[in-house]
């Protein structure tokens, strides 16, 4: 979209992945608007031989998102890739 404040969520959300490790990368990216929280949705795609665990990746993206702006709810799905 050419929506700035996603945009911008966006890159945020991708400096956050990087910084955990600068293999992962971010598709599927989306925010869903609403009065009382904002869902922000994506899928993170890491190497297999990656040493962290799928479910601590996406607790501590969710956490640093969150400490964006109390309002975004992430909705993560840590995905293998080739």
């Amino acid at each position: 979209t050419n929506n700035a404040e996603t945009n911008a969520l966006k890159e945020e959300v991708i400096k956050i992945v990087k910084g955990i490790d600068n293999r992962f990368t971010i598709h599927d990216f989306r925010v869903v608007y609403g009065q009382n929280h904002t869902n922000v949705l994506f899928d993170i795609a890491i190497p297999f031989d990656t040493e962290i665990k799928k479910r601590e990746i996406a607790v501590l993206v969710k956490e640093k998102i969150s400490l964006l702006n109390e309002k975004y709810v992430a909705v993560i799905t840590v995905e293998y890739c080739i």
